[in-house]
């Protein structure tokens, strides 16, 4: 009896300290508009142009809580700019969807929290904005109702490491001289770029790689090609998320 005794003892401290570390460590978040960072409601995309730079610093100072490393003020600029030049994606997020942290307003003081799971049945429904920013790609989400805008995934850039071959024949120009095609009359006055190697750091990914030697144009199809490909299939190399249902 007392082995017994000790056995489901045992057996019930491993399932707390399994469920704290599995749901009891988490910020749940299933309702909206409690404590908005921004009071109106954003409909569509001209919705969110015409309000969120009201709110540039709560914004602000919402980012240099979340992260005190970071250039806030450079952050909002960017997203604000991608916001106004239409580069957003309107999003449905599913029951489950993670974020890293979120900023939110309760008792009109910005907070910040961490490891937050939507946890409602209902969809939730706002914006995406993706930016670069030392070597990241940062995928950010407003939600149209209180606008707490949280970090969805924090993404390596690739770094790529190149070798410029210039023209021999005229004047030698200088990398930042062949920046766009339209410089060159004709397909054979464009540089030729041999691709060592690119890497995307901590991904693991044999694929990741390639050597060999390309014009200008395969070059930037190339850079095309290899970020489509890692942004929509290889999910296990991402922060895990459930899916999403997107609409222009």
């Amino acid at each position: 009896m007392k082995r017994i005794t000790i056995f489901l003892l045992a057996a019930l401290v491993s399932a707390l300290f399994f469920l704290a570390d599995e749901g009891w460590a988490k910020f749940h978040w299933q309702r909206l508009g409690r404590a908005p960072l921004i009071k109106e409601k954003m409909g569509d995309v001209i919705d969110l142009q015409r309000i969120f730079p009201a709110y540039r610093k709560s914004v602000i100072r919402g980012i240099s809580l979340a992260e005190p490393d970071w250039d806030a003020e450079t952050i909002e600029a960017k997203i604000e700019a991608a916001i106004q030049g239409g580069r957003v994606e309107q999003v449905r997020y599913r029951r489950g969807q993670e974020f890293i942290w979120m900023i939110y307003r309760p008792k009109k003081t910005i907070t910040v929290v961490r490891d937050v799971v939507w946890s409602s049945s209902k969809p939730l429904t706002g914006f995406e904005v993706e930016i670069n920013y030392r070597s990241q790609r940062l995928i950010f989400f407003i939600p149209s109702v209180c606008g707490n805008i949280s970090l969805v995934e924090n993404i390596p850039l690739p770094v790529e490491v190149v070798d410029e071959k210039l023209p021999k024949q005229g004047q030698e120009k200088t990398p930042e001289q062949f920046s766009t095609p339209e410089q060159f009359s004709t397909p054979e006055q464009l540089p030729v770029i041999v691709i060592k190697r690119i890497y995307f750091p901590n991904w693991g990914c044999s694929c990741c790689s390639y050597s060999g030697s390309y014009s200008y144009h395969h070059y930037h199809h190339y850079r095309h090609h290899r970020h489509h490909h890692h942004r929509h299939h290889h999910h296990h190399h991402r922060r895990a998320r459930p899916p999403s249902v997107r609409t222009r």
